[in-house]
């Protein structure tokens, strides 16, 4: 090999070094950079996971265009721009799990590919998941940077999950068959920290993805398969139930009813469920126990305090902020459709 060849080959080797170790900076800190039009969520999302190293899964029926122009923006700022566009939401996961194959099923069950009855995770309820399109109440605002504090003592897994998971703003999530009692103390802790100790606790393998969710709905089974074996004939499957939460007023009623059945900690774990920050779920526990006649004016009280009012700017800023004129308008074409379906 000539001097001229070994230069040559020296300064390729150099160029990809230096490409790689930039590729890997940019992931290590899950930054985008993206400057597409009209393009389909799904491929925006393969070139994200691309350059983050992450995994990003969407909702199958999900696929908006998406127009988008950002350069090294973080990962969870560039996700709260997709939901907005696409009208949804966006969440975060740490599942806890023996084998890989049950980190791939979990994700299969989010994006609607698996049923979680032909699963590891048929105790998983993903339930809203806030942002845009979700509660009102809820703000999905997360960085890859959080810490945690918190302080249990001898919970049961799915209690002391579902308290990290509010403090963290992620869903901390047990495949089925974890058993134990969780004790932890966490002092400004690093989110991945403190996932790592629980599972280690747990003797379970972690993980994480992120998750895009169609709005108006929360999460439900869409692949169709067949009741496991353990399960009865009789009963009908999650993706059999009736979908829609925002239907007919006879089905909020009855919604409003079986929560007023339920104890109080059964009410907070639902609420939990749905995204709602604990700050307000207070309010909406007295708002269940109220007579019909009464809550028109106890949601007006709310709806003036300054928490709510902040929530309401935030997300009228975003839509201004992460949406094109074009999708704003299509948005707003579409708003006496959904107006009408929700009326009784």
């Amino acid at each position: 090999m000539t001097l001229k060849s070994r230069l040559i080959a020296l300064t390729i080797v150099l160029v990809v070094g230096v490409l790689t170790v930039l590729a890997a900076r940019r992931a290590r800190h899950d930054l985008v950079t993206l400057d597409v039009q009209n393009m389909p969520l799904h491929q925006v999302v393969k070139k994200m996971e691309w350059q983050t190293w992450e995994y990003i899964e969407v909702q199958k029926d999900l696929n908006p265009l998406i127009t988008l122009n950002v350069k090294r923006v973080p990962l969870t700022e560039v996700l709260e721009i997709l939901a907005e566009q696409a009208e949804g939401r966006w969440s975060r996961f740490y599942p806890l799990y023996t084998v890989k194959k049950s980190f791939t099923e979990l994700r299969e069950v989010v994006r609607g590919d698996r049923a979680r009855t032909n699963s590891n995770w048929k105790s998983f309820n993903a339930g809203g998941f806030g942002g845009a399109g979700g509660s009102p109440f809820a703000n999905n605002t997360m960085t890859t940077e959080g810490v945690v504090s918190l302080n249990i003592k001898d919970q049961e897994i799915e209690s002391g999950l579902r308290s990290l998971s509010r403090v963290s703003n992620s869903r901390v999530v047990a495949e089925d068959g974890t058993k134990g009692q969780l004790t932890l103390s966490f002092d400004q802790t690093p989110l991945e920290n403190a996932v790592s100790t629980v599972a280690k606790q747990l003797r379970r393998s972690h993980s994480r993805f992120y998750a895009l969710f169609g709005g108006g709905r929360p999460f439900r089974d869409v692949a169709q398969a067949p009741p496991s074996n353990e399960e009865s004939s009789s009963e009908s499957t999650i993706s059999e139930r009736p979908q829609r939460v925002d239907g007919p007023r006879g089905d909020i009623t009855q919604r409003i009813a079986e929560f007023q059945q339920l104890s109080a900690a059964d009410q907070q774990k639902k609420l939990t469920d749905l995204g709602v920050p604990a700050e307000f779920q207070s309010s909406l526990q007295q708002l269940a126990q109220m007579p019909a006649e009464q809550r028109g004016d106890f949601i007006q009280q709310q709806m003036q305090s300054p928490q709510i009012q902040n929530l309401i700017q935030d997300r009228a800023l975003r839509g201004l902020a992460y949406t094109t004129p074009e999708q704003r308008a299509a948005r707003d074409r579409r708003a006496p459709q959904r107006m009408g379906q929700n009326r009784p």
